[in-house]
């Protein structure tokens, strides 16, 4: 199965690596380099700008996210860039059978930018999977 994890240099996108390893794993990040020693390839990405993969995966695990809520109080605007334009992308670039969305709990009563553009990102997800 080949499968794409975007935040893979994250706590959860390392250990995902390592659990998946018997797997063809592709990463994508916004760091130059990847963590992980499981990663058949990787890619270095703005997820805030248009990107397109040349290969079609199993699988996409979506786990790309700005997440701390004190902050998305401070830059909202970066918050939704980031969180619902940045799924967008993904969605829109990246071509996939299945399409697993890593979101929080904090979207089931939205009371911060960044439960905001997670709600929004998830209804996106649920709206292009349709």
């Amino acid at each position: 199965m080949k499968i794409l994890i975007t935040r893979c240099n994250g706590y959860i996108g390392l250990h995902l690596c390592k659990m998946l390893k018997e797997h063809e794993l592709h990463g994508l990040d916004i760091h130059k380099t990847s963590a992980s020693k499981f990663l058949t390839k990787y890619y270095s990405i703005n997820i805030d700008e248009p990107y397109f993969l040349p290969q079609e995966y199993d699988v996409v695990v979506h786990l790309a996210a700005l997440v701390r809520v004190g902050e998305s109080v401070k830059e909202p605007t970066r918050y939704y860039k980031t969180n619902i334009v940045g799924t967008n992308n993904t969605l829109l670039g990246v071509k996939t059978k299945e399409f697993v969305f890593g979101s929080t709990g904090a979207a089931a009563t939205p009371t911060s930018p960044y439960a905001i553009s997670k709600l929004k990102a998830e209804q996106d997800v649920v709206e292009y999977c349709e």
